[in-house]
């Protein structure tokens, strides 16, 4: 009876609310009435019918709260577009006067770049040719699928071509991209012009009439603020060009900004005479929208304010049970609260709607071990390259701020294109520096900075490039993060390095992801495979110091030094020489650190210059007769590949350099001395010898070792440590809880190469219909005839899963940001590891936590705050829950399917678990990666009784082949089980 009652003041509930929402409907309707009553009368102009208009709303606004679930996840989405929406109008002019100013030194720097030697290029002509065939063939026929907005050309061919060539194709030529641009453009495939003429731009981008066509096809591809910007570029490129701003103009028109269009056209006319009817047709139109606009804005303004209001009112997150797998995934930003009254740039710095607005490939979170500014080396290199093949690099400072009201990071600026500069800022103690390492608090400081600074820059699955050992709790604390260590030299070499952090290193190493080294020696030590990516040299910048001209034969020849003066330079043999040889002249260019002038005896003839700006470097190069490389040979120089010495190569200089691995393994050119007189006696012979052939040859061999292939072999290892992953999830009813699931996996995975595969065992409710609907390419159905019980169903799946790596996940659960690649590292570092698992809520075996919230979005939290504490932990077991488990492609080839005779389920995942061990491989469960999971969703609508009839059938079966089954139990540990 009661609950009867109970029912009843519901429906009367129910019904009060619907009498309410019909007279605030019918308000509003009359309100909006009035309104456009207003501004019609206001501006003389009759507006559309309004009661045709009315009746749709209405029709709508029943449609709408039919699925009222799928219009919430659709709002909170859309936060995020106007988040970012309005940091690119903000930061629009912004960002062109950026670009204006760098204009000039952009193209001198890739003018520069293309001034190969003639070697090279010679080598290049045949490449080029071959390479041009293959590219029109991928064009027409490999790749017909959509590009990625603003993503490199050459990701548009990397399944179109060969390992062998692909990194050939970074190299083409300007009018190699541009011949396919225009052909893509006469066929109308914007996607594929706009593609080849980023790709052009981005190798120079001072070709004023390929912004032109740059922007023309962004505006057919329906991205008219991206076209915009190239069109503002091409007039700034080339301000006497009548083209330039002619199309400018008709864009602007186009748009509604007719007074911007007149500016345009009257620049054209001011060019050319014969544009002048333009400027009066914009000017026409500038005032007869002028009106208008004026009485639509403060209607406009109201309008946006309730909305604004109405979406200030649902900022909390939806819950899962809101979430639909079929609405379109969009990256959310972060608005810090309070900060609101304060433009984005403002607060984050002007730069971040140039980085909102940046081509997407996949971003780079760089933590450095020195500041972009301090001596231009490796790591700015590495960064400017990898962003100039379309990705995001956020190159964080080694120095922090003090945090306020406006955030916990700022962009500080854009040293290069598609390169920013971010200083985070923290709230409790600052470290001086990164070199000591910082303490748990400035740990849990740094994440979250880091953490406001990923959400608000909304990036996904990144490569966090770690150069110091400090970053190392930072790096691994990005959910799913690819953490790369890319190991520059010996750190414990150094002798102002704690054995803490030499310790720390030691971890990174064991623990990243890819290792990459500067050097054979150093690859040697890391204990691990690592991918070799040397140093090398920007080629057109030091051949500026080439010197053609022969040295005059009653002038001293220079020999000459630059780089670090420290305590690995042979400053006693430099000085021994420049006393033995009183008639050569000593330059040597850097801080000294290494020694004590106060305490050496300097000749005359040997000059201390000091550090020197790396953009002036060439000119000192140039008066360089022998360029040097005297450093003693300790366990830390041994291991170091010399950036300088392809730098003074690029220069023709002949090198004489201590027999270092690298040196002596590098190139037959360079000139080897083993004491102090053997310095004498080498700079001697290579004065003797040197001669215009021998600076060719030098120049060559350079040219071998440029920055731009350096990048593309790092950025081959990035790739190929992403495997695809294939993820399979079994359907029987249920559709709340597959629509949840699917909802998590699509939107939080964050990984680039992933597919699901959803095996539905012949579901009776909306599943299948539902799964009808999705049209996110990464997702694949399989329908069944019949239920064909757990483990049929998901060797369905997995026999058509193509991923390396596989995981099993039932339709129960919902899943945390990152998970996959966490998931599945353990099997990548280990190949013995056969099977991974997550830590959950509910399970009852080794993997359940003490943990406890109310939704899906204290779930976000509390668990990134739980496992954060154990992070990179595994635990050993021997077994596993299959609501969530990771196998490797080598693990079910080695071990086989799930064995079909547990029927509808149970003892399934316990048998395989058994014949892992019986294959000699391992089960650990990831303690930093949370699942969340209902736990028996589909098994509890069997009932209880044939429940427990199919539980005693398979304890049955799987005691008849291992022997008595043994219960699962909780870990005796503190926050573990119930």
């Amino acid at each position: 009876m009661a609950r009867k009652k109970s029912k009843k003041t519901s429906e009367i509930k129910v019904r009060d609310l619907v009498k309410k929402m019909k007279s605030v409907q019918k308000e509003h309707t009359y309100q909006l009435a009035s309104i456009l009553r207003e501004v019609e009368g206001r501006t003389g102009r009759p507006l559309p019918s309004n009661a045709e208009s009315l009746e749709q709303l209405q029709q709508k606004v029943q449609d709408h709260r039919a699925e009222r679930a799928r219009l919430q996840a659709e709002i909170a989405a859309l936060r995020g577009d106007c988040t970012t929406a309005q940091a690119l109008v903000e930061g629009l002019f912004v960002q062109i006067e950026a670009w204006r100013s760098r204009a000039a030194r952009l193209v001198e720097d890739i003018e520069t770049r293309l001034q190969l030697s003639a070697a090279r290029t010679v080598k290049l002509e045949g490449q080029h040719r071959d390479l041009i065939g293959e590219l029109g063939d991928a064009a027409a026929h490999a790749i017909p699928g959509p590009l990625e907005r603003g993503g490199p050309i050459e990701e548009r061919f990397v399944e179109a071509l060969d390992a062998k060539t692909r990194r050939s194709i970074r190299k083409l030529d300007v009018s190699d991209f541009v011949g396919v641009g225009d052909k893509a453009n006469a066929a109308r495939d914007w996607k594929l012009a706009a593609s080849c003429y980023a790709a052009a731009l981005q190798r120079d981008p001072s070709l004023a009439a390929i912004w032109v066509q740059f922007g023309h096809a962004l505006k057919e591809d329906g991205l008219p603020g991206l076209a915009e910007i190239a069109y503002h570029r091409a007039t700034s490129q080339a301000p006497g060009s009548v083209d330039g701003h002619v199309q400018l103009g008709h864009f602007l028109l186009r748009v509604g900004q007719a007074d911007a269009a007149r500016a345009a056209f009257a620049k054209a006319a001011a060019l050319d005479p014969s544009v002048a009817p333009l400027v009066a047709q914009a000017a026409q139109l500038a005032v007869a929208a002028e009106g208008q606009t004026v009485e639509l804005q403060a209607a406009l303004k109201s309008m946006v304010a309730e909305v604004t209001e109405v979406v200030a009112s649902k900022r909390a997150l939806r819950p899962a049970s809101t979430a639909t797998a079929d609405s379109p995934q969009r990256p959310a930003g972060l608005v810090p609260a309070g900060s609101l009254n304060r433009s984005l740039g403002e607060r984050y710095g002007e730069m971040l709607a140039t980085a909102l607005g940046s081509p997407m490939g996949q971003d780079i979170i760089w933590l450095g071990v020195i500041d972009w500014d301090f001596r231009i080396q490796r790591p700015q290199h590495l960064a400017l390259n990898l962003a100039l093949q379309g990705r995001r690099v956020f190159y964080v400072s080694v120095g922090f701020e003090r945090a306020d009201s406006d955030g916990r990071f700022r962009i500080t600026r854009s040293p290069s294109l598609n390169v920013f500069e971010v200083k985070l800022r923290l709230r409790g103690s600052i470290p001086p520096n990164i070199y000591a390492g910082f303490d748990r608090d400035q740990v849990d400081d740094i994440r979250a900075a880091l953490d406001e600074a990923i959400a608000v820059l909304a990036i996904r699955a990144p490569a966090v490039v770690v150069q110091y050992p400090s970053w190392y709790p930072i790096a691994v604390g990005v959910p799913g993060a690819l953490v790369v260590h890319d190991c520059l030299d010996l750190v414990g070499g150094f002798n102002n390095v704690p054995p803490a952090m030499v310790e720390l290193d030691h971890r990174l190493t064991r623990e990243a992801d890819v290792v990459v080294t500067s050097s054979a020696p150093l690859a040697d030590r890391m204990g691990r495979d690592s991918v070799v990516v040397r140093n090398a040299a920007e080629i057109a910048h030091f051949a500026q110091a080439v010197r053609d001209e022969e040295r005059a034969a009653d002038a001293p020849p220079t020999i000459g030094y630059f780089g670090a003066i420290a305590e690995w330079f042979e400053i006693d043999w430099v000085l021994d020489c420049a006393r033995a040889r009183p008639d050569w002249r000593f330059q040597l260019i850097g801080n000294i650190t290494g020694f004590d002038r106060s305490e050496k005896v300097i000749p005359d003839n040997v000059m201390f210059t000091g550090e020197v700006p790396y953009a002036e470097l060439p000119a000192w190069l140039r008066e360089f007769d022998v360029a040097l490389i005297p450093f003693k040979l300790t366990e830390l120089i041994q291991c170091t590949n010399p950036v300088k010495m392809y730098e003074y190569m690029a220069a023709g200089k002949p090198v004489v350099a201590t027999a270092m691995p690298e040196v002596v393994a590098g190139s037959d050119l360079a000139y080897i001395a083993s004491d102090p007189a053997g310095l004498e006696k080498e700079i001697a012979r290579a004065l003797a010898e040197d001669s215009p052939e021998l600076r060719q040859r030098r120049r060559a061999w350079a040219a071998a070792h440029n920055w731009e292939d350096r990048a593309a072999a790092f950025a081959d290892a990035l790739d190929a440590a992403t495997p695809r992953v294939s993820i399979v999830i079994l359907t029987h009813n249920n559709w709340s809880f597959t629509n949840a699931c699917l909802h998590s996996a699509l939107g939080l995975s964050d990984y680039p190469d992933l597919e699901i595969i959803v095996v539905d065992n012949a579901s009776t409710d909306e599943t299948r219909s539902r799964l009808a609907r999705i049209r996110d390419p990464r997702v694949k159905v399989v329908l069944n005839d019949g239920n064909i019980g757990f483990s049929a169903g998901n060797n369905t799946g997995l026999k058509a899963a193509t991923g390396e790596y596989v995981v099993i996940l039932n339709n129960d659960t919902f899943v945390t940001r990152g998970w996959v690649r966490d998931l599945i590292r353990p099997m990548m570092l280990d190949p013995e590891i056969a099977l991974v698992g997550p830590v959950t809520n509910n399970i009852g075996n080794e993997q359940k936590l003490a943990i406890h919230y109310a939704n899906m979005q204290e779930m976000a939290v509390t668990a990134r705050t739980r496992v954060r504490r154990q992070l990179r932990s595994r635990y050993e077991t021997t077994g596993l829950a299959f609501f969530c488990v990771a196998l490797s492609r080598a693990a079910l080839e080695r071990v086989g399917y799930l064995d079909e005779a547990y029927g509808l389920g149970f003892f399934e995942d316990d048998d395989y678990c058994r014949r892992v061990e019986q294959a000699g491989m391992r089960m650990v469960i990831a303690d930093d990666v949370f699942v969340h999971h209902h736990l028996s969703a589909s098994f509890n609508s069997l009932g209880a009784e044939r429940k427990r009839e199919q539980m005693a059938r398979n304890k049955a079966i799987y005691e008849e082949r291992w022997g008595t089954w043994r219960p699962h139990v909780y870990r005796d540990e503190e926050g573990y089980g119930s």
